[in-house]
């Protein structure tokens, strides 16, 4: 092949060629890109956040605990300890009680096949008999008491284990005043209802009551369990920490914020009674109102706030309403996470992601404005 002399033009025009060549090569590869991600259902783009967020979760574990946390988690093992030696006592007198009714039962029938034959030793089966009923009644009188009494002492631990986290995580007085922390009381379920998460709840219990001034409003916060009625059994829609806040909204409409979850996030729905229907969402979050100005309540400031919840292992799914005079935040956690712990040791992890859940529901209230 002959030499070929520079020519600057050619050159130039070749080089432009490459250029738009390389550059609608990257295009497409974007393109393609977009497609596959649109191709992705909702599920799995949650499940690859989860993924990533439960990992996350895990170093942050590993983290070393604060000496209050430290603190907590012995006063913790202490309450504990206390409830399994109850525990224990009360497994103890059932073994015995079981095992003795067992022997005479035995007993009894032995002596019935063995003395069958001769009527005039028949009264010590009789006598056989008349004992182990009296062991029998007093078995499940004294079974009766040891439950009621086990079952008050589980309200002791659960009641002195509350206190103990409302204490740490509300000392901050600059911040909360006139904490306390409320024995065996329950919020009125009429505020959970008013929220209009979801439909057909037929039992709502809570525990954990906690009352504090945030900002010289009140906040509310308890362990919660809605429930749903499935083929006679009861089946939690809602299952986590419940705040409820004062505010200064005066109008008669519901604004209804979800953060979605994985697959045991249950979708908040529509309402045709108060027109309550699907205003904005994507795979992120889903929107329901019944006011047309939503959006000036919940402006996007607001719901990048919401975004910073982090869903996980832990934390299944968020929901806020905004009503006339309460703004309620429910976070869904998973079971593990609000086990009251008996069997295995206090975990103090739980705390600290309390905490720090709290502040992000302390964020989100002081986003909004109320107008």
């Amino acid at each position: 092949m002959g030499l070929k002399k520079y020519n600057k033009e050619e050159v130039e025009a070749k080089e432009l060629e490459e250029d738009e060549i390389a550059l609608a090569e990257q295009g497409k590869a974007e393109e393609e890109a977009n497609n596959n991600l649109e191709e992705k259902s909702e599920e799995e783009i949650i499940n690859s956040v989860i993924e990533k967020n439960a990992k996350i979760e895990e170093e942050e574990n590993k983290e070393t605990l604060s000496d209050d946390l430290n603190k907590l988690a012995e006063e913790g093992e202490k309450y504990r300890a206390v409830y399994l030696r109850e525990q224990k006592k009360h497994k103890i007198v059932s073994y015995v009680m079981t095992a003795l009714t067992l022997a005479l039962a035995i007993g009894t029938f032995a002596l019935i096949i063995t003395l069958k034959d001769k009527q005039d030793l028949m009264w010590i089966v009789w006598v056989m008999f008349g004992v182990l009923v009296l062991v029998l009644v007093s078995s499940f009188i004294i079974a009766r008491f040891k439950r009621k009494k086990l079952g008050a002492r589980a309200e002791d631990y659960m009641d002195s284990l509350f206190a103990l986290q409302a204490d740490h995580i509300y000392r901050d007085t600059t911040r909360f005043t006139e904490t306390r922390y409320a024995k065996r009381t329950s919020l009125d379920n009429n505020v959970f209802n008013a929220c209009n998460f979801y439909k057909d709840i037929k039992d709502i219990r809570s525990r954990n009551y906690t009352v504090t001034k945030y900002k010289g409003k009140e906040l509310t916060s308890v362990d919660m369990a809605a429930n749903i009625i499935v083929k006679n059994k009861s089946m939690p829609l809602f299952l986590g920490k419940f705040y409820a806040y004062e505010n200064d909204f005066n109008k008669d409409v519901i604004i209804n914020f979800q953060l979605k979850g994985g697959q045991l996030s249950k979708p908040i729905v529509e309402n045709e009674l108060i027109n309550l229907r699907l205003v904005d969402g994507n795979t992120k979050y889903a929107i329901y109102s019944n006011y047309d100005k939503w959006k000036s309540i919940l402006s996007k400031k607001v719901i990048n706030e919401l975004l910073k919840f982090r869903i996980d292992n832990t934390l299944i799914d968020v929901i806020i309403c905004i009503r006339k005079g309460y703004t309620c935040i429910g976070i869904d956690y998973s079971d593990e996470f609000l086990n009251v712990p008996v069997e295995s040791k206090f975990n103090a992890n739980k705390i600290r992601r309390s905490e720090k859940d709290l502040e992000l529901v302390l964020n989100v209230l002081d986003t909004i404005e109320y107008r």
